[in-house]
């Protein structure tokens, strides 16, 4: 009785046959689709997480960086350039996102996700420099300048000139033509009230950018 029992829904018949093995098939079905629906809901917890994350440093750097950017500070472009941005760090530790924390935080996201997207942003830190740091990002017109071509000299509300700036080129994005050029404000951005930067190429001559301390 025992045999014959397990055995009828296999050999009884074609109908028996058929749902024995529909049965078996199906079994078959969520044997192979259950692992990998598994892993599926992981990752898609994992994006979300993620997203999440990177949701939350956003609003962070919005408020943050406000406290970043250069009040009282004006930067007027030369005839070579065609857009101009200033950001003024201070305290011991420097940080600065080109193309903003939002564009380099996704970086990070992409080479997590091994996504082949890359936005083009970089970081530039300096340590253990206990000052305020002044960052000047600028997109040319035309041709990009060398970094070793960028200079600054300062014009000081007393009437002096200030030759060979303490500072360098950051980085130059030669795809957008953009360089970022940053330089120590020494003794601090209170002591440079009312004065004047002019920052040029010194291979061609020309003034690319005007800073306006107030």
């Amino acid at each position: 009785m025992w045999r014959s029992f397990w055995a009828a829904p296999v050999f009884s018949g074609a109908f028996g046959f058929d749902a024995t093995a529909a049965l078996i098939t199906r079994l078959r079905t969520r044997s192979i689709n259950l692992p990998m629906e598994a892993p599926a809901r992981r990752m898609s917890g994992v994006v979300f997480l993620c997203i999440a994350a990177l949701a939350s440093v956003v609003v962070f750097t919005i408020r943050s960086s406000k406290h970043d950017l250069a009040e009282g500070v004006s930067a007027i472009p030369g005839p070579s350039v065609e857009r101009v941005s200033v950001v003024i760090t201070q305290g011991t530790n420097h940080t600065f996102y080109y193309r903003g924390r939002l564009a380099w935080e996704a970086n990070r996201l992409f080479k997590f996700l091994r996504l082949p997207i890359h936005t083009g942003a970089e970081r530039r830190q300096v340590s253990n420099e206990s000052c305020d740091m002044l960052w000047l990002t600028f997109a040319h017109r035309g041709q990009l300048s060398h970094p070793w071509d960028l200079h600054a000299w300062e014009a000081t509300a007393a009437g002096g000139k200030i030759d060979n700036v303490t500072g360098g080129a950051a980085l130059s994005d030669k795809k957008r033509r953009v360089s970022v050029f940053m330089w120590e404000l020494d003794g601090g951005l209170e002591k440079h009230r009312g004065d004047t930067i002019h920052v040029f190429d010194k291979s061609s001559r020309a003034e690319l950018v005007r800073i306006h301390i107030h």
